[in-house]
C-alpha cells in the first residue's frame, strides 16, 4: 500500500478495526454537536421526579458520547499534528532561506504583528531566538530555544494573567500562578470554548495541547542542560510560532464574538 495511503489510515483510525470516513470538517462539526448534546442541561422548574429521570438519562446519553468525544479529539489531534509538523518543515525551510508558500508567510506575519499589538515581550523574544538562531554557534543555539520559552510565558501574561486557582473539566484544582503558564495558557483555550472555533477545536483535546506545551518546554530545557542541534532550535522556533498563532486566532476570534 503506498505509504501516503497508510499514514492517512493511521490518522483516521478509530479503535483497532475502524476508520473514520468523514473528511476533516465534518468530523470537527460531528464533534461540536456530539459536545453540545453530552453538554446538555437539565430543563430547569421540573419536578423533583422528572428532574431525577431527566438526570438519569443525560448519564445514560453521556455514557453513549463520552467514547464519541474522545474518539473524535484523536483523529483531530491526529491530523492536526500532522499539519502542525508538515508546517514544521516548510517554516524549517524558511529560516534556511528556501521559498515558502505565501500562506506560511502570512501566517507568521499575522503573529509578528498581533504580539506587536497585545505581547511586544513575546515577540522581542521570538526575533532574539531567530537571531541566534541564525549565529549557529552551541551558546546561541541554546538562547534561541530559551527566548521561544519566554515568548510564550509573555503570550501566556497577556492572554490569561496570574490568578487565582481553578477548578478544571474534571474537578481538579489548577495552579493558576506566575510559575504555571502552561496551565493558564489551557485554561484560556478553555475558558474561551464556545467564542473561537479555534478554542473549539483545542479544547476538543486538552491533552493534546498539553502535551503540544510540554514537548516545547522539553526542548528550550535542553537548551540549557545539553548541547542543542541547529534543526532542534529551528523545530522550537517554528513550535513556538505555531503554538502563537493558534492562541492569537482564539484572541482574535472571542474578541468578535
Amino acid at each position: 500500500m503506498n505509504a501516503t495511503i497508510e499514514e492517512l489510515i493511521a490518522r483516521h483510525r478509530v479503535g483497532d478495526d475502524r476508520v473514520s470516513a468523514q473528511g476533516i470538517g465534518e468530523l470537527e462539526a460531528l464533534n461540536k454537536a456530539t459536545q453540545a448534546l453530552h453538554d446538555a442541561p437539565i430543563t430547569p422548574g421540573m419536578t423533583p421526579v422528572d428532574t431525577g429521570l431527566a438526570s438519569k438519562d443525560r448519564e445514560k446519553a453521556r455514557t453513549t458520547t463520552t467514547p464519541l468525544l474522545i474518539e473524535q479529539g484523536t483523529v483531530i489531534e491526529r491530523v492536526r499534528q500532522a499539519a502542525f509538523t508538515y508546517l514544521i518543515g516548510v517554516e524549517a525551510d524558511l529560516l534556511r532561506g528556501h521559498v515558502v508558500p505565501d500562506t506560511i508567510a502570512i501566517g507568521r506575519d499575522f503573529v509578528d504583528a498581533t504580539l506587536a499589538e497585545i505581547a511586544p515581550d513575546a515577540l522581542i523574544a521570538l526575533k532574539s531566538a531567530q537571531e541566534r538562531c541564525a549565529d549557529g554557534d552551541s551558546e546561541a543555539l541554546s538562547h534561541a530555544t530559551t527566548s521561544c520559552r519566554r515568548a510564550i510565558k509573555a503570550l501566556a501574561d497577556a492572554l490569561y494573567p496570574p490568578s487565582e486557582p481553578v477548578v478544571d473539566d474534571h474537578g481538579n484544582l489548577r495552579v493558576m500562578d506566575d510559575e504555571r503558564y502552561r496551565n493558564r495558557l489551557i485554561e484560556y483555550v478553555r475558558s474561551n470554548r464556545g467564542k473561537s472555533t479555534h478554542a473549539d477545536l483545542l479544547a476538543s483535546n486538552i491533552a493534546g495541547l498539553g502535551t503540544r506545551f510540554k514537548s516545547l518546554d522539553d526542548l528550550a530545557s535542553k537548551g540549557v542542560h545539553a548541547e542543542i542541534r541547529l534543526a532542534e532550535a529551528e523545530s522550537c522556533i517554528t513550535w513556538t510560532y505555531m503554538l502563537a498563532a493558534d492562541l492569537l486566532r482564539i484572541s482574535e476570534e472571542a474578541s468578535h464574538a
